[in-house]
């Protein structure tokens, strides 16, 4: 906030806080400083993402609303509809910026709220990467409103690897992919045959590959006594399936990316009393150390247990694990200087 001081509306010398609650105050005091006008709360978390270009960018859509103008004409990275920025204006206080522009999409284009929660759980609630594209995908979802939520997210991932992830031969699979004419019931089938050829090449014995060189973490809970946290990098194939068949999602798509060397996967476990448990797995990209996605069983959002109504079908004593996750993650994040992506975890 002290890096935007040019566009102070008031001085914070001024400012008194008018609750305990310290997300509460820093919402109050940001808005003293740099608003004139209502801002959404799910700008907020434009404040905890850093410094860098992105994070500066969300910053400028904080400002650009607060100083009265539409979130339409902020440097968005899609186009919204006046429908769309009134959805946005209302999103849930508990969605990231990135995430409520994506919910403001969906639900614009009159999805369902299960559709837009499902969609801000992949890759798509915090990248706008080849937005021409995504875009029409998810349109495409929005169109096909009797498609079961829970296949969104194998969708988006056999689609990703389709378009946009190299084989271990050179090019993706169908660099030209696109969504004209396609048949909800006829991709299904080629999501589904995709997964199980996943499955298929992870039994298939070797295919292990080397460390990225990351060092692991190990820590003794300082509020819970006996509980002791690890986080592991896998560097198999066999590791991979694993850790997807335990945690009910598809890491085992890594694989190549793995290989190459390119990104690495992690699992955070908890042991007590002798028996160990798989709380949340990590993908990193080892180039930037830069952690692109955390996920607990069936694609739980760790910063979200108790709030997305999927992780309320997971018990309640692995809802608690996956909440104190964060902690862990990020004393790992400290120990070894990584980078993360502006998603709080």
């Amino acid at each position: 906030m002290a890096r935007h001081s040019d566009a102070w509306q008031q001085s914070p010398s001024e400012w008194k806080p008018d609750s305990r609650n310290p997300r509460r105050q820093f919402a109050a005091l940001v808005r003293f400083l740099l608003a004139r006008y209502d801002v959404p709360s799910c700008l907020d978390s434009a404040w905890f993402g850093g410094w860098d270009q992105e994070a500066q960018r969300q910053q400028g859509w904080f400002v650009h609303v607060g100083s009265g103008q539409n979130i339409r004409t902020a440097d968005l990275p899609l186009v919204l509809s006046k429908r769309m920025a009134h959805v946005f204006a209302e999103a849930p206080s508990e969605l990231t910026a990135t995430e409520a522009l994506r919910w403001a999409q969906v639900m614009g284009q009159e999805g369902s709220e299960a559709l837009a929660q499902a969609v801000i759980a992949t890759e798509l609630g915090r990248n706008f990467a080849d937005e021409s594209f995504w875009s029409t995908v998810v349109l495409f979802l929005v169109e096909n409103p009797m498609l079961d939520p829970d296949m969104v997210g194998p969708i988006v991932d056999y689609i990703n690897h389709q378009k946009y992830v190299p084989t271990e031969e050179g090019d993706p699979p169908q660099p030209n992919y696109t969504m004209k004419g396609r048949s909800a019931v006829k991709l299904l089938s080629q999501v589904e045959e995709w997964h199980e050829r996943l499955a298929r090449d992870n039994r298939q014995p070797g295919g292990s590959w080397e460390s990225s060189g990351i060092a692991g973490f190990e820590w003794m809970d300082d509020k819970e006594e006996g509980l002791r946290w690890t986080i592991r990098e896998l560097t198999s194939k066999k590791e991979l399936s694993l850790e997807g068949r335990a945690m009910n999602h598809c890491v085992a798509s890594y694989v190549p990316n793995c290989r190459r060397g390119s990104k690495s996967v992690w699992s955070m476990q908890v042991d007590a009393e002798g028996h160990s448990a798989r709380v949340v797995t990590i993908a990193m990209h080892n180039p930037s150390r830069r952690i692109v996605e955390v996920r607990g069983r069936f694609n739980a959002v760790p910063r979200q247990s108790g709030k997305n109504p999927k992780n309320k079908t997971l018990e309640r004593p692995y809802r608690e694990l996956l909440a104190r996750s964060g902690t862990v993650l990020r004393k790992w994040i400290e120990a070894e200087e990584l980078e993360r992506t502006t998603r709080a975890y």
